[in-house]
């Protein structure tokens, strides 16, 4: 007898088939009828996981911005000398974004629904201040071990977060030429190593 599916698998299988919608069609274009239609659901059931709309927005954007910050905690819990542990811990945001390149167009909506929508503008906002203080707590305990020349750890945290953000943005836009793993990491190596103490 097959296992019948469980309250929360269906809410994630509802994000997911959401999220690939939002991606081929775009978030504007994709309406409730879409993953209705998509997911096999009714109507009444569809609007028992998720309100409405923008419920259904919010919710998958936290997940998004969530499962990105437990990775960099993760690494940045790790041990060894602050460079490494930066660059383990950006190698590993960029190979996550690959993992779900297919979705990254979403990431363009939800930014230009950012310059609108406070809700939205408000998840970036916290979002972006969680992740430079994971990169900003390894630079500074880089200062204390001396590994680095002096800098400002908030001025670099933000240098290394646009390099990421910007060939990101750059990679959806030209993806036949620009690459994260190709631009982005040597760009963060260089600014990373250009930082350290002459040995």
């Amino acid at each position: 007898m097959p296992r019948s599916t469980t309250s929360e698998e269906r809410r994630q299988q509802i994000l997911q088939t959401a999220a690939t919608l939002f991606a081929q069609k775009g978030i504007h274009e994709t309406s409730m009828d879409d993953i209705v239609q998509a997911t096999g659901l009714s109507k009444g059931s569809l609007y028992w996981y998720f309100h409405n709309r923008e419920d259904l927005l919010l919710t998958l954007l936290q997940l998004f911005l969530d499962q990105e910050l437990q990775l960099l905690q993760s690494v940045q819990e790790q041990e060894g000398p602050a460079s490494e542990r930066l660059y383990s811990m950006l190698e590993r945001y960029i190979q996550q974004l690959a993992q779900a390149a297919h979705l990254l167009p979403v990431t363009l909506d939800f930014y230009a629904m950012a310059t609108r929508q406070e809700k939205i503008r408000h998840f970036f906002q916290s979002y972006y201040q969680r992740f430079r203080l994971l990169v900003k707590e390894i630079l500074q305990q880089g200062l204390v071990r001396e590994e680095f020349l002096p800098f400002d750890p908030d001025e670099i945290s933000i240098a290394l977060i646009a390099l990421l953000e910007g060939t990101t943005l750059l990679g959806i836009i030209e993806p036949e030429h620009i690459q994260l793993e190709k631009h982005a990491l040597p760009a963060c190596r260089f600014l990373l190593e250009s930082l350290k103490k002459p040995s």
